[in-house]
C-alpha cells in the first residue's frame, strides 16, 4: 500500500503558530445615549445625594418649612379676619350715614326751593298793582302835590276805587297833611276819573257850579253805596293798599 498518501491534519497546537500571540477583546458597543449599568449605579448614587426630586415638589424638610410658613400665613389671616370684619361693618355704616345725609340734603333743597318759591310769589303780589290800584297810584300822587306841605302828607287808610256801570272811575283818599300855618288837617279827597271833585267834608255852598255840586253828590253817593256792599251795576271796586302805595310813592301811610 505504496501508493497511499498519508494525510494528517495539523494539530491544535499547531495551527496557534500563525495566530497572534494575544486575543484582542473587541469592546462592548452600547447604544447612543446609554450609560453603562455601572454609570448608571453612580448618577443614581449623585442623585440621591443631591437630594433631587421630580420637577414641582420641594425635599421634605423645605415642605415642612413650607407647612410651618402656610401656618403662620393662616394664623396671619384668621387673626386679620375680626379687623376686616369691622372695617366692613364702619364702611357699611358709613354708606348708610351718607345715603341719610343725601336724603336730608335732597329734602332741603327742595324745601329751600318751595320756600323760595312761595315767598316770591308773596313779594310779588305784595308789590304788584292791579289796573285800579295804578290808577290810585297817579291819583295819590296828584293829591300829595297840590298839597300846601307835600311832605307831610300821609296816607291814612287804604284807598278805594269804583269803575260804575258808566265806566266812570272814583277815587276815594282818606289823608292828613300839613297847611300853610303847620297845623296838621285831615281829609277825603274825592276824584272821578282823573278830576277833584272835592272833599267828602265839603258844604254845598263850596261850589260855585251846578255841575261841580251834581258832580260832587254823585261822588259822595258811590262811596256810601260801597260802605254799605256795593252795587251790582258797578264793573269793580277794590280797596288798594296803603302800604303798597306808600312804599312805591316813598310817603308815609298809617301803620
Amino acid at each position: 500500500m505504496e501508493n497511499e498518501t498519508n494525510h494528517t491534519f495539523p494539530s491544535p497546537q499547531s495551527s496557534t503558530e500563525n495566530q497572534p500571540d494575544k486575543v484582542q477583546q473587541i469592546p462592548t458597543q452600547q447604544p447612543i445615549g446609554e450609560q453603562p449599568y455601572g454609570g448608571q449605579q453612580s448618577s443614581y448614587g449623585q442623585q440621591q445625594s443631591l437630594g433631587q426630586q421630580p420637577i414641582g415638589e420641594q425635599p421634605y424638610g423645605d415642605q415642612q418649612s413650607s407647612y410651618g410658613q402656610q401656618q403662620s400665613f393662616g394664623q396671619q389671616a384668621f387673626e386679620n379676619k375680626p379687623n376686616i370684619a369691622a372695617q366692613t361693618a364702619q364702611t357699611a355704616v358709613l354708606n348708610i350715614k351718607n345715603k341719610k345725609n343725601k336724603k336730608i340734603m335732597q329734602i332741603a333743597a327742595v324745601g329751600a326751593a318751595v320756600l323760595i318759591l312761595v315767598v316770591g310769589f308773596f313779594i310779588i303780589k305784595n308789590n304788584t298793582l292791579s289796573s285800579n290800584g295804578k290808577h290810585a297810584l297817579n291819583i295819590v300822587d296828584h293829591l300829595q302835590g297840590i298839597m300846601k306841605d307835600p311832605d307831610s302828607f300821609k296816607l291814612r287808610e287804604d284807598v278805594v276805587v269804583i269803575v260804575d256801570e258808566d265806566v266812570n272811575t272814583y277815587t276815594f283818599i282818606s289823608y292828613s297833611s300839613n297847611n300853610s300855618y303847620g297845623a296838621a288837617l285831615t281829609g277825603l279827597a274825592m276824584y272821578e276819573n282823573y278830576t277833584y271833585v272835592g272833599d267828602y267834608y265839603d258844604d254845598d255852598d263850596d261850589f260855585g257850579s251846578t255841575e261841580e255840586l251834581k258832580a260832587f253828590k254823585k261822588a259822595k253817593a258811590t262811596l256810601a253805596m260801597w260802605r254799605l256792599g256795593g252795587s251790582k251795576n258797578w264793573i269793580s271796586s277794590e280797596a288798594v293798599s296803603r302800604k303798597k302805595i306808600g312804599k312805591k310813592l316813598h310817603i308815609d301811610y298809617l301803620k
